[in-house]
């Protein structure tokens, strides 16, 4: 039976710019022995800016592929309190990855981008293993 242990090693140096410091170690078992794969992450928050919002991954962490991001929208004084927001990744890079957000106005179901500053973002991003270690 195989074993995954998931834990945490994460230093929390954030500024202005992305937490570059983040690093997931996995430690499984084939057997019985164990092995370590250290996996980069990001994590960042912004206010939402028409148009799209653009998040620069630090240049200390060199995805060798396009990371998976993961996305929340965190609703602020500027949001409607009865209207849903959807965001969608439009680009993703090995550098950056940019975010628009729309609002669904919930009596016709139309959409609309969100305005400057509407919402907040916050984004998780984590290197994708090339093949399955266990």
């Amino acid at each position: 039976m195989k074993r995954l242990i998931i834990f945490f090693c994460i230093s929390m140096f954030s500024s202005i710019v992305a937490d570059g410091g983040s690093i997931i170690g996995l430690d499984f078992s084939p057997g019985s022995s164990y092995n370590r794969i250290n996996l980069k992450t990001v994590q960042d928050t912004g206010d939402y800016l028409n148009g799209g919002r653009l998040f620069l991954y630090p240049t200390e962490i060199e995805f060798n592929q396009n990371p998976r991001v993961y996305v929340s929208v965190e609703l602020n004084l500027n949001s409607s309190l009865t209207d849903p927001y959807v965001a969608v990744i439009s680009a993703n890079s090995t550098t950056d990855v940019t975010i628009k957000v729309y609002r669904i106005d919930a009596v016709t179901g139309t959409s609309t981008e969100a305005a400057n500053n509407e919402v907040q973002l916050h984004i998780f991003a984590i290197e994708i293993l090339e093949s399955n270690p266990v």
